[in-house]
C-alpha cells in the first residue's frame, strides 16, 4: 500500500499542475483533502510509534479497557525528552450532546493549579521580593498566625484549617467570596491551628489562597495577570486561563463539561462550571488548560525559561518537620511521597526524581507527573469522577517498566450496574455476597444516600425501600435509614409506616438539627 505521505505529494502535484484550469471550489476541496490526508498520516505515525513501544501499547490497552468497562473519560498525553510519544482522547466533552473530546479540549485542572501559584512565589523569591523563611504577617497585614512562614504555606505544614470544610465552610457557603474576603474572615475569626506550624503535614487549600494574595501584593498586579505574563506567555500556553469566565467566548465550546457519576444510569450527569461557594477564589485551583499546554509548562520548567535550576531543585526537595516527625503522602498508592514546595516528591528515587500533583473538582479529576531527572512527562485530565489515584498514576509506573496497581472496583457502582440490568433484588444479593470482598471498595454512607436519591427521582420507591432496609440491616441503630424510610413511605402515602420509621429515626438521632428536621416531617405525616 502506498504510504500516506506519498499520496500527499501526489495531491500537491495535481494541485500545482491543474490550478489554472480548475475552479476555486475544486481547488479548495483538494487543498482540504490534502490537509486531511496529512493529518491522518501524522496521527498514523504517532499510532505506529505507540505500537512500536510496548510500554505505550500497554498503557493504551489498559486505558481503552478502562474506558469501555469503568467509564474512564479524558485526555492523556505522554512525552519523553521533549517529544510527545502518546496523545489520545477517550470519551466525551459533553455526554448529553455526544460531543467528543479532542486534543484541544480545555479542562479545569483543579489543584494542579497550586503548582503555578508555587512557581509564582518562587519567581518573587528570585526577584528578591520575598524569602521562604519570611513570616506571612510581614507581607499580609493582620495575618492571624504570626508564626507561619511562606515555606510552611507552600509545603502544607502551616496547620491552617481547610477553608472548604466545616466549621469554616458554614461561614462562606454560597457567598461567592474571593481571596481577600476569605482572608478578612480568617483574620476576624482566627480559627485555631490544627497543629503548631512546621510540626506536621496537612493539605489545605487555605494556604494557597493566602499565597495568591502574596503574589498580588508583591507584584502589584492581579494574580491572573501575573500568571499570564510570567508563566503562560513564556511557556507559550495559549489555551490556558484563570476561571471559566476568563475563557474567550470563541473557545467556550472547546471546554469539557464537568460530569458527576450516576449510579443508576449509563451516563454521568452534567454539573456547573461555577461553584457558588468557591468560584471567585484562586491560587488553590480554577486554572483551565489543555494537555498540550501543560506539556509546554513542563518544557518551560525543564528548559529554565521560568525559574533557575537551583530554584527548581529547592521546590523538588522534600521538607523536614521541626520535630523530626515522619510523615507520608498517598502511602497506599503507586507513589508514596513527601512534600516539596507544592510538588509531591516520590519517595522511591530509583527511576529518577519524580514530582507530581493531582487535582479534584466536582465533575473532574486530574493528574500531572514529571520525572525531572529524565525529562519524562505525563498528564491526564478528565471531566468525570470515575477514576482515582492508582488509575491515574499507573501509566507513569509503566513508562518506567515498574509494577503498578489499579484502583479497586466500587461495590456501589457494581450494585448500580446490576440494578439496571437485573433489578434491585439481584443487586442486593450481589451486595450480600461481596460486602466483605477486599477486591471492592465497600459501600459508604454517601453511596446509600446518592443511590436512594436516584431511586426516588426515578420514582422506583419500592426499590428505595429495599435499599434503606439493606442499610438498616447493616446499621440497625442509626437514624439515616429510618429517616429515609419515613420519607419514602410518606411519598407512598403509607402514613403508619412513615410515622413508625420517623419515630425510630428520632430515637436514634444524636444531632439536634436532624431531630428538628425529623419532628417537622412527623408533623406533616
Amino acid at each position: 500500500m502506498m504510504h500516506l505521505s506519498a499520496l500527499c505529494m501526489i495531491y500537491a502535484f495535481l494541485v500545482m499542475h491543474n490550478r489554472k484550469t480548475m475552479n476555486s471550489k475544486n481547488y479548495i476541496n483538494i487543498i482540504a483533502l490534502t490537509f486531511l490526508i496529512w493529518s491522518c498520516n501524522n496521527n498514523t505515525e504517532q499510532s505506529n510509534q505507540a505500537k512500536s513501544d510496548p510500554r505505550i501499547s500497554h498503557v493504551d490497552s489498559v486505558l481503552t479497557q478502562l474506558n469501555n468497562e469503568r467509564g474512564f473519560n479524558g485526555n492523556m498525553l505522554i512525552a519523553e525528552q521533549g517529544n510527545i510519544s502518546y496523545s489520545k482522547s477517550f470519551g466525551f466533552a459533553d455526554y448529553q450532546k455526544r460531543v467528543k473530546l479532542t486534543e484541544n479540549t480545555i479542562f479545569n485542572i483543579a489543584s494542579i493549579s497550586k503548582t503555578f501559584t508555587a512557581v509564582g512565589i518562587m519567581i518573587l523569591v528570585e526577584q528578591g521580593k520575598l524569602a521562604l523563611d519570611n513570616n506571612v504577617i510581614d507581607v499580609l497585614d493582620n495575618f492571624p498566625y504570626p508564626e507561619v512562614t511562606v515555606q510552611q504555606l507552600l509545603s502544607h505544614t502551616s496547620g491552617i484549617i481547610v477553608e472548604q470544610r466545616p466549621p469554616f465552610l458554614y461561614e462562606i457557603k454560597d457567598k461567592g467570596y474571593d481571596n481577600q474576603k476569605v482572608y478578612e474572615l480568617f483574620s476576624e475569626i482566627k480559627p485555631e491551628l490544627v497543629f503548631p506550624s512546621g510540626t506536621n503535614y496537612m493539605y489545605s487549600n487555605s494556604n494557597y489562597i493566602f499565597l495568591a494574595l502574596i503574589i498580588e501584593k508583591l507584584s502589584d498586579e492581579s494574580y491572573a495577570s501575573f500568571l499570564k505574563d510570567n508563566i503562560f506567555k513564556p511557556a507559550q500556553m495559549n489555551r490556558s486561563f484563570l476561571h471559566y469566565n476568563d475563557i474567550p467566548e470563541d473557545l467556550l465550546e472547546s471546554v469539557a463539561k464537568p460530569h458527576q457519576s450516576s449510579f443508576l444510569s449509563k451516563d454521568p450527569f452534567p454539573v456547573s462550571h461555577e461553584d457558588s461557594t468557591f468560584i471567585n477564589m484562586y491560587g488553590e485551583g480554577w486554572i483551565y488548560s489543555t494537555t498540550k499546554d501543560l506539556f509546554q509548562y513542563h518544557k518551560a520548567l525543564q528548559d529554565g525559561k521560568i525559574l533557575s535550576k537551583k530554584t527548581l531543585e529547592e521546590m523538588y526537595t522534600p521538607i523536614s518537620l521541626k520535630n523530626d516527625k515522619t510523615y507520608e503522602i498517598n502511602g497506599k498508592t503507586n507513589y508514596p511521597s513527601l512534600s516539596g514546595l507544592a510538588w509531591r516528591v516520590a519517595k522511591d528515587s530509583i527511576s529518577g526524581k519524580i514530582v507530581y500533583h493531582s487535582g479534584g473538582v466536582l465533575g473532574g479529576r486530574t493528574m500531572l507527573f514529571r520525572n525531572v531527572s529524565k525529562d519524562m512527562f505525563y498528564v491526564c485530565l478528565t471531566n468525570n469522577d470515575e477514576s482515582a489515584r492508582n488509575t491515574f498514576s499507573f501509566p507513569f509506573k509503566k513508562l518506567h517498566n515498574e509494577d503498578y496497581k489499579l484502583d479497586k472496583l466500587y461495590l456501589s457502582k457494581e450494585f448500580g450496574k446490576i440494578y439496571l440490568e437485573k433489578g434491585v433484588d439481584v443487586a442486593i444479593d450481589f451486595f450480600e455476597e461481596h460486602k466483605s470482598d477486599k477486591n471492592y471498595v465497600p459501600f459508604s454512607g454517601w453511596d446509600y444516600e446518592d443511590i436512594g436519591i436516584e431511586l426516588i427521582a426515578k420514582k422506583d420507591l419500592k426499590s428505595a425501600i429495599k435499599l434503606y432496609e439493606l442499610y438498616n440491616s447493616e446499621y440497625p441503630k442509626v437514624s439515616f435509614g429510618h429517616k429515609n424510610l419515613g420519607k419514602v413511605y410518606n411519598l407512598m402515602e403509607d402514613k403508619n409506616q412513615s410515622i413508625k420509621h420517623y419515630k425510630l429515626a428520632l430515637e436514634y438521632s444524636d444531632d439536634e438539627d436532624e431531630k428538628k428536621e425529623i419532628k417537622s416531617a412527623l408533623g406533616s405525616s
